[in-house]
């Protein structure tokens, strides 16, 4: 898994030099390559959201597993969420996000020490309960909307 997220972190060097060196040549890849180029360079900022977003993904896995009452150890968090982040790499997608997270919470969960058939009714459960507060926060930030529309309004 450090392995998959060190690569993660390269790709954006790793195209840039690739379109310096292969896409310039070619005429209508031009500006994908000055693009890319542009853009392969982290600043400190940039770093320090990537890793407060990874951290609130373990705090919401931790708080989806507590939630379910699923005994795991803190190593067994970070696990899943390195899992989660290899997942992310394959391009299995359904509706939802489903497949992504499925995949990574029973591959997590089976390598941990539970059987397939529990790892899939927990992976189901973590999924219906992420997507719930995802629609709720939806819903929420709709009326929030609404009603900063509404004050401008009067």
């Amino acid at each position: 898994m450090l392995a998959l997220g060190l690569l993660m972190a390269a790709s954006p060097f790793v195209l840039g030099k690739l379109s310096a060196r292969i896409l310039r040549r070619f005429k209508r890849l031009q500006a994908i390559a000055y693009a890319v180029e542009d853009v392969r360079q982290f600043n400190t900022l940039e770093l320090l959201i990537t890793i407060l977003i990874w951290i609130c993904v373990a705090a919401m896995l931790g708080c989806i597993t507590a939630a379910m009452n699923l005994p795991l150890s803190l190593e067994q968090l970070f696990f899943l969420v390195a899992v989660q982040l290899g997942m992310q790499l394959f391009p299995i997608q359904g509706f939802a996000n489903s497949g992504n997270h499925e995949g990574g919470w029973v591959a997590a969960l089976i390598a941990i020490g539970y059987s397939t058939d529990v790892a899939l009714k927990i992976s189901l459960a973590s999924h219906a309960i992420i997507l719930l507060f995802v629609l709720f926060l939806g819903v929420v930030a709709f009326f929030m909307r609404f009603l900063r529309n509404r004050r401008q309004v009067s």
